[in-house]
């Protein structure tokens, strides 16, 4: 079930393999990397939860870090997490063990199909620290205008229903060396990681034939995602006291949700008020933080500075969203 050539280099590598699931190809991903078991992992704070459980399935130890309003992890975040962990007992930091053995793994989410820029990351960690790029949520992203994988040990997606490639299951880990992949073993009707139990085998071989009408419809949705982020973009103004989620130059996010950021509580709930009139579909924040579920738990960094934004709604980008747009608009401005 290795993946073809002309896909694999869609994620920026050489070799990709297909397996069940997204949360098993980031457990599969941390056993291609062997870090020493009991290392921390640095993970976005409001990453899925199925990444932290990913984390100790592998035998590893999730460390959470805060973001800000950009609502995906940064160089800076980053480094200050890594010098926090070095001056201070891990146990000042909330972990109820002191298990964690250095940082081994950074896992950068673009959630919610927002760019991390991967490539300032690389410089701010030690060679030692490797790097997995989530692409779950990202199609055809553009970081600071560099696309995925260039600056990343290896590459995990999703395909599930939900996500911008969609085969409504499975998942892909992708790097380059194929000497890695060697931990499956693809002579089986299962697959074998360590010793671990056997995973069923990833997807059944007409999946393959998928790649290229699935990989159709993830390029027109995309179009229509942008477009209609553009739309939002020029509707919303400095006096409605929110805004679009920020892009840096080179940016190009596959908005997978879009982001609108408030300043005020009373501006976003009115902002909710006028999308449940108009039967605009949106999603708030989870109010369930990934390190606060008991079978996960880690440790969360939390910097003084800059802490996760909850003043913000997550627009849905589909077509009859944006049919709904201008009634929204003519409630929400009016």
């Amino acid at each position: 079930m290795m993946l073809p050539d002309w896909f694999c280099r869609l994620y920026g590598k050489r070799y990709g393999i297909f397996v069940p699931s997204g949360m098993l190809a980031i457990e599969s991903a941390l056993r291609l990397l062997n870090p020493p078991l009991g290392s921390g992992v640095l993970i976005p704070s409001n990453a899925c939860w199925k990444i932290g459980y990913a984390v100790r399935r592998a035998g590893l130890y999730p460390v959470f870090l805060d973001v800000g309003e950009n609502l995906v992890i940064r160089a800076y975040e980053i480094k200050k997490a890594i010098e926090a962990l070095s001056e201070q007992p891990i146990a000042e930091l909330g972990s109820t063990s002191n298990t964690v053995e250095g940082i081994s793994v950074c896992i950068a989410v673009h959630h919610l199909g927002l760019p991390v820029n991967v490539g300032h990351i690389r410089q701010i960690l030690p060679n030692r620290i490797s790097i997995i790029e989530d692409y779950a949520q990202a199609w055809r992203l553009l970081s600071g205008g560099e696309s995925v994988g260039i600056h990343s040990d290896v590459v995990v997606t999703s395909f599930g229903a939900s996500k911008p490639l969609s085969l409504g299951f499975g998942g892909a880990v992708f790097c380059n060396e194929l000497e890695r992949l060697k931990i499956f073993d693809l002579s089986r009707q299962v697959q074998f990681v360590r010793q671990n139990q056997p995973i069923p085998y990833a997807l059944p071989c007409p999946a393959i034939e998928e790649l290229n009408r699935a990989t159709d419809i993830a390029d027109a949705s995309l179009y229509s995602r942008k477009h209609f982020a553009s739309t939002v973009e020029q509707s919303l103004g400095a006096n409605s006291g929110s805004e679009l989620w920020s892009k840096a130059q080179g940016d190009q996010p596959t908005w997978c949700r879009i982001p609108i950021l408030f300043n005020t509580f009373a501006n976003m709930q009115y902002f909710i008020r006028c999308a449940h009139y108009v039967g605009l579909t949106y999603q708030i924040p989870h109010e369930t933080e990934p390190y606060e579920i008991p079978f996960i738990g880690g440790i969360r960094i939390s910097l003084a500075v800059e802490t996760c934004r909850k003043l913000y709604v997550l627009l849905y980008p589909d077509p009859e969203n944006e049919k709904r747009w201008e009634n929204f608009v003519d409630s929400f401005f009016g």
